[in-house]
């Protein structure tokens, strides 16, 4: 439980980093994603203490492949409640499938995909449910 979590909150800043530099910061979306990544990539090599295999090995990649899902425009994700879901199921896709994230790749990228198609298929549930239900 105490791994789905840390999972879920790296997802998360991952997520919200790369909106903050797109959104705010004016970076272009790529940028967005790889700079944070860098960022954490060269913190984590020069950390001095020895790390668990957890972090050094599966957090750059929640954390790369959350800021895909960051990379959406600003129209996907409108809110902080559909970039948390988002990043919510793209924990959820980590966590299930972590055996199959062995590098980076195409993987994570689908998992983002995935993750920002669920927060929009909800949103317009929940939107048309409004509708429905509120004449």
């Amino acid at each position: 439980m105490i791994r789905f979590f840390l999972i879920f909150l790296i997802s998360i800043l991952g997520q919200n980093c790369s909106l903050y530099l797109q959104r705010y910061a004016h970076f272009s979306a790529v940028l967005a994603s790889a700079a944070p990544s860098l960022g954490l990539a060269l913190f984590l090599f020069l950390w001095p203490y020895p790390l668990d295999d957890f972090w050094l090995e599966e957090l750059p990649l929640i954390f790369f492949g959350a800021s895909f899902a960051g990379m959406s425009q600003g129209h996907r994700l409108p809110n902080l409640p559909s970039q948390l879901v988002s990043a919510l199921i793209f924990a959820a896709l980590f966590f299930a499938q972590s055996q199959f994230f062995k590098g980076y790749g195409g993987a994570l990228g689908t998992s983002a995909c995935i993750a920002v198609l669920g927060s929009m298929a909800l949103q317009e549930l929940y939107a048309y449910g409004k509708k429905k239900w509120n004449p």
